[in-house]
């Protein structure tokens, strides 16, 4: 078995900039964060988990990213390279004060959310400034959103009655 090899960067201060682990050419690591960057001065500036090159992590974001005073900037949740996450947005992005700047729900790299829009953005003040809907990557209408989740359910229904 190949074994997975550590490639460090570092800033001209001599503090890390960069933490790379590859198998062979390829970023891979299972047991933590396959990427980790650095501020010049030290705080983590964001890290990404990948397995066999693509973005991944079974049990959390595969990427995220962070302000120079550690609060969180961003994270994107990723399944073998795909955004999607199931029970919330798969990418988030927020202002220095923690709230939220924009939210997106992805299934299987789709856009797409059954119970609200799949895009939304806010204001600082927490004003929401846009919403879109999509399902199963489609954009379409709050009304055609509720329309299209029904009929999902009527299908899943009668192909569980027909043993399909």
């Amino acid at each position: 078995m190949e074994e997975v090899k550590v490639r460090e960067i570092r800033h001209a201060s001599g503090g890390i900039w960069k933490r790379e682990y590859y198998l062979g050419e390829t970023l891979h690591r299972t047991d933590g964060p396959a990427v980790e960057e650095f501020h010049e001065y030290g705080p983590l500036k964001w890290r990404a988990w990948y397995y066999r090159g693509l973005y991944h992590r079974p049990d959390g974001p595969a990427v995220e990213g962070y302000y120079d005073h550690g609060q969180v900037a961003f994270r994107s949740w990723y399944h073998m390279g795909s955004l999607h996450r199931e029970g919330g947005p798969a990418v988030e992005e927020f202002y220095e004060d923690g709230k939220p700047i924009y939210r997106a729900w992805y299934k299987r790299g789709k856009l797409h959310r059954e119970d609200g829009p799949a895009e939304e953005s806010y204001a600082p003040d927490g004003r929401r400034i846009y919403a879109r809907w999509f399902f199963e990557g489609e954009e379409t209408t709050e009304e055609g959103l509720r329309r299209l989740v029904a009929l999902s359910r009527i299908r899943k229904a009668t192909a569980k009655d027909i043993g399909v």
